[in-house]
């Protein structure tokens, strides 16, 4: 039987969790005729140990062994250097390989050429794991694009902030609220990317990219931190019927785009403010729909794996449409 072959690149946290979906779940299924095997996976260490069983995979320090043989590349770097990652799916796009993307901080500087380069290949670029979470947002945006223009994508999109506010909503100073959500495992070390707007600002760019044609420049948009935030600023929003969330929004006027990031008041019955914890929202604005919400788990491994999931999913839906399950 023909073999439709996935490579790896890179077996972090998510990519160990997705490689176990993909056992569990796709061992034995046939798409138009073809079955599913992991070809090879690209690491850094291949004497590392792993919490995966690694037994039949085939392990490699070189990522372009890792690309050439693949039909779909499925990118899990995590942390690793951008601009690595860039030139790994850009020649993997080249080589007419699917790819399914989970780097947002890639994608926001690169995406403009990413999605060229992916469409000039005749090749599909899946992203839907870099905003979200297991918000499957990337399909409700190619839907909206067909009959209307998407004027305002607004929401919480920052999992480890919100549940650092959450926490402070509740009398937790803000140094108590990232210890909690470090032994949660939704805060690194070294938070700074997420309490100080980027990853935020990432995924914004990502979701204008995509839901609005226009790339923005992530140099230009300086987000707002949380940090200097005090538990006293949030009791006092509530005692105003607010409360305070770390909010991102998109906006086309014409063609005027802006962005802004940071935490902000909101009112008590706003579509915002019951979002807690780890959770995430995304409002996306139609000119004839209006707006339209989406919520759901915005961290953590399981969900960002299930997003790559249904991804590679599409992905050989695709490629090799009727499937047999």
């Amino acid at each position: 039987m023909k073999r439709i072959r996935l490579s790896f690149l890179g077996l972090g946290v998510v990519g160990s969790q997705l490689m176990e979906y993909i056992r569990d779940r796709l061992d034995g299924t046939v798409f138009g005729g073809a079955g599913i095997s992991v070809h090879k996976v690209f690491v850094r260490d291949v004497t590392k140990k792993r919490w995966i069983d690694i037994s039949g995979l085939t392990l490699t320090s070189n990522p372009y062994d890792a690309i050439r043989d693949a039909d779909i590349v499925v990118e899990c770097m995590g942390g690793s250097g951008t601009e690595l990652t860039r030139d790994l799916l850009l020649a993997a796009v080249r080589e007419h390989k699917s790819v399914i993307m989970s780097s947002k901080k890639c994608l926001a500087l690169y995406g403009r050429e990413l999605v060229h380069a992916a469409e000039e290949c005749g090749t599909s670029l899946c992203y839907d794991a870099t905003v979200g979470g297991g918000i499957p947002i990337s399909a409700v945006l190619a839907s909206m694009g067909k009959c209307e223009t998407t004027t305002r994508i607004y929401g919480i999109c920052n999992a480890t902030s919100n549940l650092i506010l959450s926490e402070m909503s509740g009398g937790a100073g803000y140094e108590a609220a990232l210890r909690r959500a470090q032994a949660l495992g939704y805060a690194e070390n070294d938070p700074s990317e997420d309490v100080d707007g980027l990853d935020a600002l990432y995924k914004a760019v990502i979701l204008m990219g995509f839901g609005m044609g226009h790339w923005a420049d992530c140099g230009s948009i300086k987000p707002l931190s949380i940090r200097n935030l005090t538990a006293a600023d949030l009791r006092k929003a509530g005692k105003e019927a607010y409360v305070i969330k770390p909010v991102f929004s998109v906006e086309r006027q014409g063609e005027e785009f802006s962005c802004f990031i940071g935490p902000r008041p909101v009112p008590t019955d706003s579509i915002l403010a019951p979002v807690k914890g780890n959770n995430n929202i995304i409002v996306i604005r139609g000119s004839e729909s209006g707006d339209r919400a989406f919520y759901g788990q915005g961290a953590g491994a399981k969900p960002t794996a299930s997003a790559m999931f249904d991804d590679l999913i599409r992905t050989l839906l695709e490629m090799r449409a009727p499937c047999r399950l």
